[in-house]
């Protein structure tokens, strides 16, 4: 069943004055709409396009700590920990499944790059591990090229990028957050060299704390403010097949590929 981003129905009625502005619709801004909603603290999303309307209705939707830097790990952990519980946490299902990342390796090098990671972390007692070409075949049967190796963590996971956004939006709405979409951020306001408001295309809001959430168009945003954010962007191809049966539940990558089977996603 092919599934497209699901909507969110927002006011378009500018508040005066809030607590905290965030600037952004994609799973962070929204996230941390709901977060504060949930501590009573006023809050309100800008988003200039639609919730979820880019990264983040459009990724593997993958929930890793397989590759990342040692010093990263811990907040990876805590992250698995958010997402387990977000369907509880908000009473709606956001396709959260913890069935496991692969990463398969084509060379001896790969296979030497993996391992060196897997004991760069090794004291933060994960559960990944290397696999030999055999034990590849046996959990990702039908392959058809020949692997040298690869790593693999059971307790890595991935929710559906088509609903995650956009119901974590919803839950920040039904707690009291206020989110308006097609209304763009232009600049901050400032009093006393402290932010007290942003100016939007439909006017001005007043607020103590501003959030930028706003993933890849953050560095033109602070750029405007003469704040330098290096960002390196990416272009990647996405595709979705028919529904496969046989396939492994699994998430695997490779060198040139990455591969989610969902109700939604058979192949990317």
């Amino acid at each position: 069943m092919t599934k497209t981003l699901e909507k969110v129905h927002t006011t378009d009625q500018l508040p005066d004055a809030t607590t905290v502005v965030i600037i952004g619709g994609g799973i962070v801004g929204v996230t941390a709409a709901l977060t504060l909603a949930e501590r009573n603290i006023p809050v309100v999303l800008l988003e200039k396009g639609h919730i979820a309307g880019e990264q983040s209705s459009r990724n593997l939707g993958w929930i890793r700590k397989t590759s990342r830097h040692a010093d990263d790990v811990p907040l990876a952990l805590a992250a698995d920990k958010l997402w387990a519980e977000m369907p509880e946490r908000i009473g709606k299902d956001v396709g959260y499944k913890q069935a496991g990342i692969m990463f398969l390796a084509k060379t001896e090098e790969q296979v030497a790059m993996h391992e060196a990671w897997i004991k760069s972390v090794e004291s933060l007692s994960l559960d990944s591990k290397m696999l030999s070409k055999k034990e590849i075949d046996e959990s990702v049967p039908g392959g058809k090229s020949d692997w040298a190796g690869g790593i693999y963590t059971p307790s890595d996971g991935r929710a559906e990028p088509s609903i995650a956004a956009s119901t974590i939006a919803q839950a920040a709405i039904n707690k009291g957050a206020i989110i308006i979409q097609h209304c763009a951020v232009r600049t901050l306001s400032t009093t006393g060299g402290k932010v007290s408001g942003v100016v939007t295309e439909k006017g001005e809001i007043r607020c103590e704390q501003v959030l930028l959430a706003g993933g890849a168009w953050s560095r033109r945003f602070l750029g405007n403010l003469g704040v330098s954010l290096p960002t390196l962007p990416l272009v990647c191809s996405v595709m979705r097949t028919k529904p496969m049966e046989g396939l492994t539940d699994i998430a695997v990558g490779g060198q040139i590929f990455r591969f989610v089977n969902t109700k939604t996603v058979a192949s990317l």
